[in-house]
């Protein structure tokens, strides 16, 4: 079967089951193969069977190019310079001949390193082949392969050369190639190392041809300019790659009969000669340099542009005769790949820090500035607004056709469902009755700026209320390409956040919940921005469509969330004297139009109740869905404005939602229900369910972080989003799923607090493990009658990043998120409640120690975290060491099954011990203790070690014995530099002629003392303050004389038959620079003597601490010694006599 293929299905097999390319094996790949075989017709490194002959060349491609097409017509017609960026043979086809198809190898322009065949890019190749059939027909294709004939042609790419800007400023000359199919620039590693300029690490998806990609190496800064010219000059920035391209051109060009180029200054003068191509200007570069000049050539040949940097050609070219090879095809179309969704997903599972304070953007200030400005309020206190433009009022251009299309769509869906259609017609119907919508006159149809805003109907079943909501569109774009919205400026988030409502939700012994009934639609908007908001409709399919607009701020509207939550606040501030209470709950505790409040007691509650109806009232505000645990709140009341009956039967239980978490105002708890789904375990249905599970304050952490494990494996694998996930996530999501059910049996108090407190702590845990890390809060209350109550507040958990950390780290990671949680609740309950006392716990000695020090000592990551944590928790902190066994926080950082939760012993209440006096616990903190030997080893190497740098300035005497390998040539300069001192000094005296034996001696002694005082230091103040020697310098009697040099002592001091200088000689180190060259001078003078000779004249003047050491280590380098070191001659021993034997 694999025979009978052709030769590309053959190549193709071979690279999708991933062969060898040399012995068609499946066990290894052609760069581990270890056959001695090749081809037995090329002998290249590849099987007989996948030789391709001359007359069929496969197209190789490489793995970064993509998306380039060329309209080759079969006809001879010279090429389009302007449609594509790619070097390709062209050759005249021949009009008598048959259509025939041949290939050409296409060597990537972007980091084209490997051959065709290679193992590196063997797996990124594939095979293309483009024939013409016809005249009149073009081939589009992704590379292009063309019919050979001789003579050989090729297409020139404008390259040109340039001054770059290196690193020490200076400008040097490279080489650019123009693409203007490029989307990016690009610079080569060895252009980048040899202008020194510095990368910033940066990883980019470069994608080419048949959808291949690869990766940028990092991204730096350059400035170019034209050469032998100041200006222009341009700043680029750079994506570093191994190798731009191939050189180019492919094959050397003959210019010959060029007589268009003969009086232009070319930008490349050498541009016919292949070499290679240090940087590639896409195309917002081409589109600056380029300059209107253009000179035609002959047939045949390239086109001259003008550009910033020179003439650049273009075009068709004509290689020498002598070259019959196809030059491979050069494609340079690159282009930035915008990430995946899954790479932007992942990005979900990293640590970030969101800061405490939100900060406006200028679009925000401009916004909240054009509100109060703006903004102003009717005899009967309702609020009018306008729109908020980001420039003035805008023309959108024609939208009516959009908005008819749309509405004609609307009707016949609505036309289909009579109940439907009568439901929507209401809802027009009370939009006109209570004045949010009225009719156009006929004499203002046609004003100048108008907008038609499509619109369409939501079906909510399950609302006790608003069953069909109208939806209007405002980024519908008209005939502009401009919609609505894009024009409107969104404002700053005020939405309250939401742990915070739901944390205060919990303290009030009564709660009082509310809804502002069409927040929006009480809200006018200025009549001059009423025709932004028109709408088509009619009542029945046989009357004409009318033309309406609506006069209150609109559902749909990018700004109007925040034009309605913006004036509820205007409102509470407008009326802060009169509701002082009412009004802090309109600022504080309200999230959109849902009011969540509470009192202590029934009689502030229902004053409560009373001023913030009053309240709201005065700015033309209903309030309805009244809902609380206390039936006395909702006597008062009717039927319509309460969300539940006033009845609070115990046996017929209603759970209403608050702000997405279920409530039972009669047993006043918070529970969580969930059904299981019947839809197909793939991706997007696991997602989708466990997006479901609303858990904002973390009350099942240990459920939903057993769902983040999943979702993160989920992304690791990589699979689709509608294909089936494996089979271990399928069976641990199954058996989730099925547990799932359970919840319902789950149900944790409303009311945390009690109104009789004697004191209240705070105690937070967090622990972590490889999956993740979590921290819980739990509030400890001590009542009268030494009754202790315990109860979960709130429950973070964070599934381990990608990057592996330490287990140390990630338990300093769960260190940091409860001390996020603490912080949060203590400013969450610092105006409701006192808190006495607050406690951190862990289970890690090694986080212990962390926090209970300074930061400045650890490695970066642990002093940012460390710091976090000091600067958030109080400083009366008391950090404990829990075991693990009694840490509630290790069940939610490994997560668990619905079936187990269900009965927990420490994650509803906390610890046993907890609930227990605090004399009773037996708490300890290791950070006072000896840590174990394993703890203090983790310690030491997260320590920061500080490395200092010093600049050693040299001496003069030193940069000579390093800089001169002659101390004979050393000492002659010492003599001259002292002359000229005493030159300087001296004039009527001066000292000239040949350097004398005295000076060579004096210029030695210099070196000596040099010598000395870097070695023999500590010696010398030894000596003169008569301190006690060290032992092996002792034997040495060593003293200073007169001059200050170190000197051997001995017993010859009496004698006078010895010079002085060879009873003590001078004292000097082994291992120096002065010392080798000593010997050197000593070995040379005296015609390369042994060592016992060197050591000999050595000693009539100098000691050398372990002389023969020092002797042995320089003639052992010396050349000459080795060359005419003779070898000893053995002698054959001759036979022993027979009377020996």
């Amino acid at each position: 079967m694999f025979i009978a293929k052709n030769i590309n299905d053959r190549i193709a097999y071979v690279k999708q089951n991933n062969v060898c390319l040399n012995c068609l094996r499946f066990s290894h790949t052609e760069g581990s193969c270890q056959s001695n075989f090749a081809c037995r017709i090329c002998g290249e490194r590849h099987h007989s069977t996948l030789h391709i002959s001359q007359d069929n060349q496969v197209i190789s491609q490489n793995s970064y190019l993509t998306n380039v097409s060329h309209s080759i017509h079969q006809s001879s017609i010279p090429y389009n310079t302007a449609s594509t960026s790619s070097s390709i043979t062209t050759p005249q086809m021949d009009q008598t001949k048959q259509t025939s198809t041949s290939h050409i190898p296409i060597v990537s322009s972007v980091n084209s390193s490997h051959p065709p065949f290679s193992s590196q890019n063997a797996q990124n190749n594939s095979t293309l082949t483009s024939c013409a059939t016809s005249s009149n027909q073009f081939l589009s294709c992704g590379c292009t392969s063309m019919e050979q004939s001789k003579p050989q042609t090729t297409v020139l790419l404008s390259t040109t050369k340039v001054h770059i800007l290196d690193a020490r400023g200076y400008y040097q000359t490279v080489r650019v190639v123009l693409d203007n199919a490029s989307q990016a620039y690009f610079i080569s590693e060895n252009c980048l190392n040899r202008l020194g300029l510095s990368r910033k690490k940066l990883i980019v998806p470069i994608v080419g041809i048949n959808q291949s990609s690869s990766t940028t190496n990092g991204i730096t800064n350059c400035t170019i300019k034209p050469l032998n010219k100041n200006d222009p000059k341009f700043t680029f920035e750079l994506f570093v790659l191994p190798k731009v391209c191939a050189e180019m051109p492919s094959i050397q060009i003959n210019t010959k009969n060029w007589h268009h180029i003969s009086n232009l200054e070319l930008g490349d003068d050498k541009f016919n000669i292949p070499a290679p191509v240090d940087i590639l200007l896409g195309a917002h570069a081409y589109s600056q340099i380029i300059k209107p000049g253009i000179v035609q050539g002959q047939p045949e040949q390239p086109i001259a542009m003008e550009t910033i940097f020179g003439w650049v050609l273009l075009g068709n070219a004509q290689a020498f005769d002598n070259q019959i090879t196809s030059p491979p095809v050069s494609c340079h179309l690159t282009s930035i790949h915008t990430p995946s969704l899954d790479q932007s997903i992942r990005k979900f599972w990293e640590i970030e820090s969101l800061p405490s304070k939100q900060f406006l953007s200028p679009d925000e200030e401009k916004c909240e500035a054009f509100y109060r400005k703006t903004v102003t309020r009717d005899e009967s206190g309702r609020f009018q607004v306008s729109l908020p433009f980001r420039h003035s009022r805008p023309d959108l251009g024609g939208t009516y056709a959009k908005a008819y299309k749309c509405f004609l769509s609307l009707e016949s869906k609505l036309l289909k469902n009579p109940d439907l259609y009568l439901q929507y017609a209401d809802v027009m119907n009370n939009y006109i009755k209570n004045d949010h919508m009225s009719l156009v006159p006929h004499s203002q149809i046609n004003s100048k700026s108008v907008n038609y805003l499509p619109h369409h109907c939501v079906v909510r079943p399950d609302k006790a209320s608003t069953k069909v909501r109208v939806v209007f569109n405002a980024s519908a774009q008209g005939s502009k390409g401009v919609s609505l919205n894009s024009t409107l400026l969104s404002g700053p988030k005020l939405q309250a956040n939401i742990n915070t409502i739901l944390l205060k939700f919990r303290f009030h012994f009564i709660v009082l919940l509310s809804d502002i009934s069409q927040m929006f639609l009480q809200i006018r908007v200025s009549p001059e921005d009423r025709d932004y908001q028109r709408l088509l409709w009619r009542f029945s399919h046989t009357d004409p469509i009318q033309e309406y607009r609506l006069n209150t701020v609109t559902f749909g509207v990018t700004s109007s969330p925040y034009l309605a939550i913006r004036t509820i606040k205007e409102l509470a501030t407008l009326e802060k004297q009169n509701y002082p209470e009412a009004s802090r709950v309109l600022l504080e505790d309200i999230f959109v139009d849902d009011i969540c409040a509470g009192a202590n007691s029934i009689e502030s509650a229902l004053a409560l109740q009373k001023d913030l109806i009053a309240l709201l009232r005065s700015g033309c505000f209903e309030l309805k869905k009244w809902a609380s645990n206390d039936a006395r709140l909702l006597t008062n009341l009717s039927q319509e404005e309460c969300q539940i009956p006033m009845s609070l039967d115990k046996e017929n239980s209603i759970a209403l939602k608050v702000l997405g978490l279920q409530w039972d105002p009669k047993s006043d708890t918070m529970f969580f229900s969930y059904s299981i789904s019947n839809k197909p375990c793939t991706k997007r249905n696991i997602l989708s369910n466990i997006a479901s599970i609303f858990d904002p304050l973390g009350l099942i952490a240990p459920i939903s972080f057993l769902t983040k494990c999943i979702m993160q494996k989920l992304w690791i694998s990589k699979v689709g989003w509608d294909d089936p996930v494996p089979k271990p996530i399928f069976d641990l999501w199954t058996q989730f799923q099925m547990e799932l059910p359970l919840l319902s049996n789950i149900s944790f108090p409303r009311y945390i607090f009690s109104r009789e407190i004697l004191r209240c702590q705070l105690h937070a845990f967090s622990d972590a493990s490889e999956s993740g890390y979590a921290a819980c809060v739990y509030v400890r209350l001590e009542l009268p009658n030494d009754i202790i109550k315990t109860s979960l507040v709130i429950a973070k958990s964070r599934v381990s990043p990608l990057k592996t950390l330490s287990l140390p780290r990630l338990e300093l990671l769960g260190s940091t998120l409860m001390s996020d949680l603490v912080s949060f609740v203590i400013t969450t309950y610092s105006s409701l409640i006192t808190i006495d006392e607050v406690f951190a716990y862990t289970d890690s000695q090694v986080v212990l120690y962390w926090v209970s020090t300074s930061p400045y000592r650890w490695k970066t990551f642990i002093a940012n975290r460390v710091s976090h944590i000091q600067d958030n928790l109080p400083e009366s902190v008391r950090w404990y060491h829990v075991k693990s066994h009694e840490n509630p926080a290790d069940v939610a950082s490994r997560g668990i099954n619905p079936a187990q939760f269900i009965n927990h012993p420490l994650w509803f209440t906390g610890p046993p011990w907890l609930s227990l006096p605090h004399s009773m616990w037996n708490l300890k903190n290791p950070c006072f203790e000896k840590c174990d030997q394993g703890v203090t080893d983790i310690i030491s190497q997260e320590e920061k070690h500080i490395a200092l740098t010093t600049n050693v300035e040299w001496h003069f005497i030193d940069v000579l014995l390093y800089k001169f390998s002659s101390l004979h040539y050393i000492q002659k300069i010492i003599c001259h530099s002292r002359r000229i001192f005493y030159n300087f000094k001296h004039h009527d005296s001066p000292l000239t002629g040949t350097i004398s034996i005295f000076e060579l001696q004096h210029s030695l002694l210099i070196l000596v003392k040099r010598c000395q005082e870097i070695h023999f230091s500590t010696l010398i103040s030894q000596i003169k303050n008569n301190e006690l020697l060290a032992k092996p310098l002792r034997k040495l009697a060593p003293f200073l004389d007169k001059n200050g040099f170190i000197r051997v002592g001995g017993r010859l001091r009496h004698t006078d038959a010895i010079p002085f200088e060879s009873k003590h000689p001078l004292l000097l180190p082994r291992s120096d620079r002065f010392t080798q060259l000593l010997i050197e001078h000593i070995h040379k003078e005296n015609m390369h003597p042994g060592l016992n000779t060197i050591q000999h004249l050595l000693r009539q003047q100098f000691w050398i601490l372990s002389s023969r050491r020092a002797i042995q280590s320089v003639l052992s380098k010396c050349i000459r010694c080795f060359r005419l070191r003779p070898k000893a001659y053995v002698p054959y021993q001759g036979d022993l006599p027979p009377f020996r034997i």
